[in-house]
């Protein structure tokens, strides 16, 4: 009678011991398949942000017979332009004035007709004042009208302050794709769960046109890649 009923024991305990093992093999399974399932979607973020430098090149020009005047030249030439900008509101320590390129122009028989020396001086403003860069440009008539050579004036804005909007389009670009998530998974007759994997991506800044002129305003734009899980 009591080897029954160990043998009753034994096989009630065996049974519970496999029971027990097939619901933590199917509850792997299945915790295994949601694991599996998730959804890879990429959200868009995009703002308009205003420049914070602005870098102005201006090159100008002198030619002459000799030397010594070809150097006056360019020397008040480049004194000339660094007082448009003096007069314009900026001040010494954001111009520099760059050495001088002296090309002799009878050296290879060209030109012969025309000034034996010709000389190109760069000048290089960097100022946070970007309003009064675009006022100032519209001015350059101004030193043109102290007979200036002026072969060259560029300008390049640039946006210095991502720091400062990181934060909040990192937020924009990741709500963009949990809606674009939650698109796919009502579609798929699915609802999203946490976050799996995501990735912030690159952020651009590009002119805020099209013509490939340097524009005072700006376009930031990053696009982040996150995964989903599905249930």
């Amino acid at each position: 009678m009591l080897n029954k009923q160990i043998f009753i024991l034994g096989a009630l305990i065996l049974a519970f011991g496999i029971a027990l093992g097939g619901f933590f093999v199917g509850h792997g399974l299945a915790s295994r398949e949601t694991f599996n399932r998730f959804v890879s979607v990429k959200g868009l973020a995009e703002t308009s942000v205003k420049s914070d430098q602005a870098i102005w090149q201006m090159t100008v020009s002198s030619s002459a017979n000799d030397l010594p005047t070809l150097y006056a030249g360019i020397a008040k030439a480049q004194a000339a332009a660094k007082g448009f900008w003096l007069n314009q509101g900026f001040a010494t320590n954001q111009i520099d004035l760059q050495s001088a390129t002296i090309n002799d122009n009878q050296q290879y028989g060209s030109n012969n007709n025309g000034p034996r020396y010709t000389a190109s001086a760069n000048l290089l403003l960097i100022t946070s004042n970007v309003d009064l860069v675009k006022a100032a440009s519209q001015q350059l008539n101004l030193l043109v009208k102290q007979n200036v050579v002026l072969t060259n004036s560029q300008i390049n804005y640039s946006f210095t302050a991502l720091n400062q909007v990181k934060p909040h389009m990192l937020d924009e670009a990741t709500t963009n794709a949990q809606i674009a998530a939650q698109a796919f998974a009502k579609n798929a007759g699915s609802s999203i769960g946490g976050i799996r994997d995501a990735s912030q991506g690159q952020f651009t800044i590009d002119n805020d046109n099209n013509n490939g002129i340097s524009s005072m305003t700006k376009k930031v734009r990053v696009v982040t890649t996150v995964d989903y899980f599905i249930r």
